[in-house]
């Protein structure tokens, strides 16, 4: 059986199966032609994309990241300190068709109190080497990581 798109991405949480299948050919044929009428060029593949997000629990915490969609006209923005973990659920990500980049935030702020000055907890080091093994290409973005879907 086909893998299927994020049901939340599509919004078809009350339809049968086979019209999820549609729905998720449909959007990867948009995907597709609009990739090739806007001079991109795909960087990764969903082995790659698993692979990362396999990896990525083993860690001691999930990093948080924004997802930037390839059709989506929105420019998502990391916050400068996040206090929050990522959602790395492989089935709200995978397959990643639709990921024109992801950057990922390998660190977070642990709140300790009003009169405390927050904990960093950095994973920087384990996420690159997840990268580096697995092969994946990524920009560094000051403390964050970018990986590219696909680029022009």
């Amino acid at each position: 059986m086909k893998e299927i798109h994020s049901l939340k991405q599509l919004d078809l949480l009350d339809t049968t199966s086979d019209e999820v299948i549609k729905q998720m050919e449909k959007q990867k044929r948009k995907v597709k032609e609009y990739v090739e009428n806007n001079g991109y060029f795909s960087i990764m593949n969903n082995t790659k994309w698993k692979e990362l997000i396999n990896d990525i629990h083993d860690l001691k915490f999930p990093p948080a990241y924004f997802v930037k969609d390839i059709l989506s006209n929105s420019n998502p923005q990391m916050t400068s300190k996040p206090t929050y973990w990522g959602d790395w659920a492989l089935e709200l990500l995978y397959p990643c068709f639709w990921i024109e980049w992801m950057e990922i935030a390998p660190y977070y702020y642990k709140h300790r109190g009003k009169l405390i000055e927050d904990e960093l907890i950095d994973e920087t080091k384990e996420v690159l080497e997840i990268l580096e093994r697995n092969n994946i290409p990524y920009e560094l973005n000051g403390k964050n990581i970018i990986i590219y879907g696909y680029k022009r």
